[in-house]
């Protein structure tokens, strides 16, 4: 699951995801199927805000198997939007 924060209204219909995610308002989440331990997947997932400002995001990935390592699981972002 990947939350934005620092957007305007008009900017959740900017959020893109790729197939097998799903938006709802600033938060998607995809389905990543199974990960061998050690391993890793990627997915991009876009905006374009329409407005400068601080922008935020956090990843969150969660699984039905228990995690050895749940330190590694959560990643934070921040960015300032110019025109």
């Amino acid at each position: 699951m990947v939350s934005f924060t620092g957007l305007e209204g008009s900017d959740l219909s900017s959020i893109k995801a790729p197939r097998g995610c799903a938006v709802t308002g600033s938060i998607v989440t995809c389905s990543l199927g199974d990960i061998a331990p050690g391993r890793k997947k990627k997915t991009a997932i876009s905006l374009i805000p329409g407005v400068p400002g601080a922008l935020s995001a956090t990843a969150v990935g969660s699984s039905v198997a228990p995690d050895p390592t749940p330190a590694n699981a959560t990643d934070d972002v921040a960015t300032v939007v110019v025109r």
